[in-house]
């Protein structure tokens, strides 16, 4: 299966490696050098304009967009983008993102998939949704929390989840974090994420 994704960031392309043995075996095959540059700001334009150029190639690819919702909801990124749908040919696009992630399977033109980070719904990135799938009782979850905050100028979710990071035993990346049992795949959104990547990847659930 041929597999664009757009416009993926490093973080998130880190977190497609640890997700499980079958999604890793279709990124392994990608140049992640073609999906994202660091140099290029991931804004809403850069999502729309990646996916334009993605709608001209070969529609038995399948296209893959993960992006974050930052400031505003994910609505609002998602009303910008139905337009260029149905431009595009897209006959049933919802009004409404759903929130266990969008698959558009219509003849003849790509398999198309959409997630919003955290959720398809609430503002927010992809450390939002890590940070979900940890218990919220968790004592150095805390104090992270109340660290950060003392801190001004810091973008609260990235920082917090990067010292919880670091404050840990046996510190490792945001994704690895996954594959060593620090942050568990059974919490928060990330079944629902990897439900939804291994459908759209027509792949057996990853465990």
């Amino acid at each position: 299966m041929d597999v664009i994704f757009i416009p993926v960031g490093r973080d998130e392309w880190h977190l497609l490696q640890h997700l499980g043995p079958e999604i890793k075996a279709v990124t392994k095959k990608i140049s992640h050098t073609h999906c994202f540059s660091e140099d290029l700001a991931l804004s809403d334009d850069t999502v729309i304009d990646r996916l334009k150029l993605a709608f001209k190639t070969d529609p038995s690819s399948t296209i893959c967009v993960i992006c974050d919702a930052e400031t505003r909801t994910a609505q609002q990124l998602w009303t910008r983008i139905i337009p260029v749908l149905r431009d595009a040919g897209y006959s049933l696009v919802p009004e409404d993102l759903p929130t266990n992630g969008l698959i558009l399977d219509q003849p003849d033109y790509h398999r198309l998939g959409i997630w919003i980070m955290p959720n398809n719904f609430d503002p927010g990135m992809i450390e939002d949704f890590y940070l979900r799938a940890i218990p919220q009782e968790d004592e150095k979850l805390r104090r992270s929390r109340d660290f950060v905050a003392s801190i001004a100028g810091l973008k609260i979710s990235k920082s917090t989840y990067r010292v919880w990071l670091a404050i840990q035993a046996d510190p490792v990346g945001p994704a690895i974090a996954m594959s060593v049992g620090q942050v568990s795949r059974q919490r928060g959104e990330i079944p629902i994420f990897i439900q939804w990547l291994s459908k759209l990847l027509q792949l057996p659930e990853s465990r």
